[in-house]
């Protein structure tokens, strides 16, 4: 990975840190910070960045490469082989799920559909067209 890519975690956050890391990689490879051919750094030596458990690293590898979007390979660390995971029909039903939890999340917090619209619109364009 190169000087300018960022992992970040939030300890704090209640979401296992293993699918934060899934997701931080996938947010840079979303945003073309990470490319096809990347390299990114060994199960070990990522763990000892983040100071976080080897076996935590290895899972969001795992999973991100069930997912085609890393080729993991032992000893040599992983890197980018595609800039966008697979989505078929379980893909689609998982993502269906989370669009689900994130809509009763929002109307239990009170958040009106047209500011939940607003939300997405932004973060869409934040990682689609390079917009912070």
């Amino acid at each position: 990975m190169g000087p300018n890519v960022l992992i970040t975690l939030d300890l704090r956050d209640q979401t296992p840190i293993y699918e934060q890391l899934v997701e931080s990689i996938k947010e840079l490879v979303n945003r073309g910070e990470l490319r096809p051919g990347d390299s990114l750094p060994t199960v070990r030596q990522l763990a000892q960045d983040l100071a976080v458990n080897l076996n935590t690293v290895a899972r969001a590898y795992r999973e991100l490469a069930n997912q085609g979007i890393l080729s993991v390979r032992q000893g040599r660390g992983a890197s980018v082989v595609s800039a966008r995971a697979r989505y078929g029909p379980a893909e689609k039903e998982s993502l269906r799920k989370k669009v689900r939890r994130l809509v009763n999340e929002a109307l239990s917090l009170g958040v009106s559909s047209r500011e939940l619209h607003a939300m997405l619109d932004s973060e869409l364009s934040r990682l689609t067209e390079g917009g912070k």
